[in-house]
């Protein structure tokens, strides 16, 4: 059978990775591969007792990388990959400008609500981007409504200024079709 085999699988046995075989008994990987292998004692990411799975576990928790725990302990990462249980991913860091859309949308959302949900002529409501605020005496108008980052108290100011229309109505509006 070899120099090698009782060895082995008394190692596999005791839950021994195939690495730390190789380096207690100072052969190749091929050599413990080889062996398991032709005995059934599964590959060399099968064979971590409940010890070892919490070390992966609790090391993985405190630095939160697969690849550097897989090498910090030893193992493969397939192995590692295998047995830790991973955090939830972590949320996505915004740029300025996707934080200011982010932050225009909720506010239009907002100003939507507080004006009443739909178009005040047709009811429509399905769209938020089709919705529109439009001033009624544009004298009195003192910025537009979109693209600014002012505050919601500010806005809310000058849309009370506006009525709230779908983009159809908003057109026949300056066409002169919908009297206000």
């Amino acid at each position: 059978m070899g120099i090698y085999f009782e060895k082995i699988m008394d190692l596999r046995k005791k839950g021994k990775t195939y690495k730390e075989i190789c380096k207690e008994l100072n052969c190749s990987m091929s050599t413990v591969s080889y062996h398991c292998r032709k005995e059934k004692m599964g590959g060399h990411t099968d064979r971590l007792n409940d010890e070892q799975k919490k070390e992966l576990q609790e090391l993985y928790d405190k630095i939160g990388n697969l690849k550097k725990v897989a090498k910090i302990m030893g193992h493969a990462f397939e192995t590692v990959q295998k047995y830790v249980i991973k955090k939830e991913p972590r949320k996505k860091i915004l740029t300025n400008s996707e934080s200011v859309i982010l932050w225009r949308k909720r506010v239009k959302l907002k100003l939507i609500e507080y004006k009443g949900g739909k178009c005040c002529f047709c009811n429509y409501n399905k769209c938020v981007g089709a919705l529109h605020f439009h001033h009624v005496n544009p004298n009195e108008k003192d910025f537009n409504i979109g693209g600014t980052n002012l505050s919601f108290e500010k806005l809310k100011k000058e849309v009370d200024k506006c009525v709230l229309v779908c983009s159809n109505c908003h057109s026949e509006i300056h066409e002169g079709l919908i009297k206000l």
